[in-house]
């Protein structure tokens, strides 16, 4: 018998277990079930290995196999319920970490100084570092500071060394220090304008450079090395005499 493509459009499918009905694809091509009995067809029944209830797929499968209340009988379950605190935890230091630790002038210091540091806070500890060594009782103020010029930071500066020059030498480096290259945009305040002999009463333009509130500090020391070292690069990059 010839089944025409009407007919068979207009069959009812049925599940072959609950008799719902379902899906021509589910009937054709799939289990013949609907989803509720496929899925109780397809489902495994996982049980504890010890007392037979009903447990997880994910314990069954990853796990050790047992309900909750037989994993805890286990000798395992009682080594991971086991209670660390105070005596009990195998780093107890006999009650050190509940105190609070001060130094010998009265202020609170931190709980790892207390224990393991020499309870000791920054002020006293910044003095005991001064007054012990070669930093004891030394001045380091005007002869006895190591880069002591006669007096010349005391000297003021002259009056052609103004606002406009100092803005006429940025707008000439571009607002840029000529040491590290920091904008003047990135930084706090406006950048210095250095002296490159040193010689506050030379204010020729040959003789300035900008440079940051850092790098100004630095050429404080190794004078002869900084000289030169600008010098250069007055010469090649921004006037081009070399």
């Amino acid at each position: 018998m010839w089944y025409t493509y009407s007919m068979i459009r207009n069959r009812t499918y049925c599940c072959l277990d609950c008799g719902n009905k379902i899906s021509e694809n589910s009937a054709l091509y799939g289990c013949g079930r609907c989803k509720s009995c496929a899925r109780k067809t397809h489902k495994k029944v996982y049980c504890c290995q010890d007392c037979g209830n009903l447990i997880s797929n994910f314990t069954a499968l990853r796990g050790n196999g047992r309900c909750f209340q037989c994993y805890n009988k286990s000798k395992r379950g009682k080594k991971l319920n086991r209670n660390f605190t105070g005596k009990n935890n195998p780093n107890y230091k006999h009650g050190k970490l509940l105190k609070n630790y001060f130094c010998k002038c009265g202020n609170l210091v931190s709980l790892h100084n207390g224990v393991y540091g020499s309870r000791t806070c920054m002020s006293c500890r910044t003095k005991d570092t001064w007054n012990c060594g070669k930093f004891k009782n030394r001045n380091f103020k005007g002869e006895n500071n190591p880069n002591y010029k006669g007096g010349l930071s005391n000297l003021p500066y002259p009056s052609s060394f103004n606002d406009k020059l100092k803005l006429k030498i940025r707008e000439r480096d571009n607002f840029t220090c000529q040491c590290c290259r920091l904008k003047e945009k990135y930084n706090f305040r406006n950048l210095d304008i250095h002296h490159i002999d040193y010689n506050k009463e030379n204010c020729k333009e040959t003789n300035l450079i900008t440079l940051c509130q850092i790098c100004n500090v630095k050429a404080n020391s190794e004078r002869d090395y900084w000289f030169a070292y600008y010098n250069y690069i007055i010469k090649e990059y921004i006037y081009g005499q070399c």
